[in-house]
């Protein structure tokens, strides 16, 4: 494991440390209506059908072609990220990510950060070399699947917004 592959870890492993205590001093538990409950259960049974899916072709090309892409823990890593990061699409889409008095806005801030912060980390594993190792995709490149996830929910974001502002204009 290179420096800044445990620097970035160590870093994210804070500021979320930090980030989860000042909100429980600050509020308690985000309150979500029926409405979203239900799009969120909704939501983790898609990802547990795509982790699912996911799994199933994982195991199957491992076993029946014998080719392995990456180390076991990272090929659990990147199939839970994929499933992960449709859970949190799939909430944004139908307006359940966000707690009823949770701004959007702050949140962007911080997938902002984590997608730089982890873009810029991945860069660097790219420059180092440190990408593939033996043929296998090696622990740090995770970074740029983070990065990669957090791309797709502020884009996911942005065209929520967009759609939501066009419904209201034609109300």
């Amino acid at each position: 494991m290179n420096a800044w592959f445990a620097g970035g870890v160590l870093a994210g492993i804070l500021a979320v440390a930090i980030y989860g205590v000042l909100k429980k001093r600050k509020e308690s538990a985000p309150r979500y209506d029926e409405r979203q409950a239900q799009a969120r259960a909704n939501a983790a049974k898609l990802a547990l059908e795509v982790l699912t899916a996911l799994m199933l072709v994982n195991g199957f090309v491992r076993e029946a072609w014998q080719f392995a892409w990456a180390g076991p823990f990272l090929e659990t890593v990147v199939l839970l990220l994929i499933a992960g990061t449709v859970y949190v699409l799939r909430c944004v889409w139908t307006d359940a990510y966000f707690a009823l008095r949770e701004k959007p806005k702050t949140w962007e801030r911080i997938f902002v950060a984590m997608l730089v912060i982890n873009a810029a980390l991945g860069v660097m594993v790219i420059l180092d070399g440190d990408m593939v190792e033996d043929g296998l995709l090696t622990f740090p490149a995770a970074n740029l699947l983070i990065a990669a996830m957090f791309a797709a929910l502020l884009i996911t974001m942005a065209l929520k917004r967009r759609k939501d502002r066009r419904e209201e204009a034609e109300e």
